[in-house]
């Protein structure tokens, strides 16, 4: 007779600050912060569901990387950029994202296409329901299956620093312009023709898809924030992991 033994969970031994630090750099990756947002450590603590002092400590370490600027009146604040500093940024994103997504064409497999398509899959739902956070989490989560994929982990690593900077604008363009679910509508079409090439095997067409998105993303941000930035942020309530009983 089989005996069933009972699965064990994976406890999660990491510390507070850790975790509160994961969490804010997560939250920066999928665009739960808008460019300009200022932040304050009690607030994240309220949020969070957690003490002060971890929040202190993982906002020490954003600084010091420069994810978040410190403000004189004890706030901090999501960085703003200039549009030229967007620019390079955007260049930067096409360069390193573009090699990743064409070494990810040789490791492509059904696993990693049934992933990629049920994840656009699910941005286009959270935009029929206008649910933004889904659109941004499942945005992120649909690029970064494909970088992985490329079996190199520091480029991964260039990646999730480069998003952390440009995670914010997306934030931005979905709360405060009137077509960006249009326009998100149009990335998932992109992400649809990218599926097509990896399926081809073709590494141009993945990459030329992929630069599609990411400077059709800057161009129209360029052409609509402007105008946006003159009206105040209205923005999304943001999905944290709460951190109860860790104080």
């Amino acid at each position: 007779m089989t005996v069933q033994q009972d699965k064990i969970t994976t406890i999660d031994v990491r510390s507070v600050h850790e975790r509160v630090y994961d969490e804010l750099r997560r939250s920066l990756l999928q665009g739960h912060y808008a460019a300009g947002q200022s932040l304050t450590i009690r607030g994240l603590a309220a949020t969070l569901g957690t003490s002060e002092m971890p929040i202190r400590e993982a906002i020490k370490r954003l600084v010091a990387e420069r994810m978040i600027v410190q403000l004189s009146n004890r706030t901090f604040q999501v960085p703003e950029l200039e549009w030229a500093q967007f620019e390079e940024l955007t260049s930067l994103r096409i360069s390193i994202e573009g090699l990743a997504a064409k070494r990810a064409v040789p490791n492509m497999d059904d696993a990693l296409l049934g992933k990629l398509t049920r994840l656009n899959a699910t941005m286009k739902a959270g935009l029929q329901n206008n649910d933004r956070a889904l659109v941004l989490r499942s945005n992120q989560e649909f690029h970064f299956a494909l970088y992985a994929a490329s079996g190199s982990p520091l480029m991964v690593e260039l990646i999730e620093m480069l998003w952390m900077r440009s995670g914010p604008y997306l934030a931005e363009a979905i709360q405060k312009i009137d077509d960006a679910n249009f326009f998100f509508a149009r990335a998932s079409d992109i992400h649809d023709t990218l599926i097509t090439a990896l399926i081809a095997r073709d590494e141009e067409a993945v990459f030329q898809a992929l630069k599609q998105d990411l400077w059709s993303t800057a161009s129209w941000y360029k052409d609509r924030i402007d105008m946006a930035r003159s009206h105040p942020p209205d923005i999304a309530p943001m999905t944290f992991i709460r951190f109860s009983g860790d104080r």
